[in-house]
């Protein structure tokens, strides 16, 4: 499969939507397990996540902010972990 083929969501069920004059289909990207809406009438991808073509408008085309991964890379320590945090 080419790495820049989309397919409708939802097993390539996902119908085109019209929203607000536009049409619309929610797609997957298999290449990079990522999902993005596809502007029908103008071959536009927006990839955002938090976008939606109803109630988030304005964040088409809009490039989503870089996540700060540093807390998540930083390794456990012991004193951070206790029976308190745990429930039985």
């Amino acid at each position: 499969m080419a790495s820049d083929v989309l397919i409708p969501a939802c097993g390539g069920t996902e119908p085109v939507s019209v929203i607000n004059g536009r049409r619309w289909q929610y797609c997957y990207h298999p290449a990079s397990g990522r999902h993005c809406y596809l502007d029908v009438d103008n071959d536009r991808i927006t990839w955002h996540r938090g976008f939606h073509p109803a109630w988030a408008p304005h964040l088409e085309l809009e490039e989503e902010p870089e996540l700060n991964l540093t807390a998540a890379k930083r390794p456990l320590q012991n004193e951070e972990l206790s029976t308190s945090d745990f429930y039985f």
